[in-house]
């Protein structure tokens, strides 16, 4: 069985097994059963519209060409490749453990430390979610946030590129 085939298998089960759960709880207590189904739908309404404006900022950054996007990374350096890793840290989505073969390569190609950690620091920030973030917390704390961690992401890989120039290791 392929790895997708146990991925889709294991989506059935958990749905099973969270609709088996309902039913159970329906016989012991139909009052909070049913509301707790109400509260589940409505935050699935609530949020039905933000994930549509997801999927947009998603389909947007799958234009990104790969292959450009190496070549330039080569050619910066310093403070400017600590933004570009930022800014690419924020716009990038997936599973973070899906880039760590790119920031191996790039590293072999002379990426700092640094810059890979601006890159997995800024991951923290989602353009992608930020509507959704908005949503719950305010554009007051979501812009404070970001605009934190987006700076800290800079500190991070200055400090880190400067402990890595004192203690190299043998690579």
């Amino acid at each position: 069985m392929s790895k997708k085939n146990k991925s889709n298998n294991t989506r059935f089960i958990i749905l099973g097994a969270v609709l088996l759960l309902y039913i159970v709880l329906f016989f012991i207590d139909q009052n909070k059963t049913m509301e707790s189904l109400t509260y589940g739908l409505k935050i699935f309404r609530d949020i039905l519209p933000i994930f549509g404006i997801i999927y947009i900022f998603m389909v947007v950054f799958n234009f990104i060409p790969e292959k450009k996007l190496k070549s330039y990374m080569q050619k910066t350096t310093g403070f400017f490749q600590y933004f570009v890793l930022s800014l690419l840290g924020m716009i990038s989505h997936g599973p973070i453990y899906a880039w760590y073969p790119l920031l191996k390569d790039l590293k072999n190609r002379g990426l700092t430390y640094g810059s890979i950690a601006a890159y997995l620091f800024s991951k923290g920030i989602k353009l992608t979610l930020l509507p959704l973030i908005i949503h719950y917390f305010g554009i007051k704390l979501t812009v404070i946030f970001s605009v934190t961690l987006f700076i800290l992401s800079f500190l991070q890989a200055f400090l880190i590129d400067l402990f890595m120039k004192s203690n190299t290791p043998a690579d």
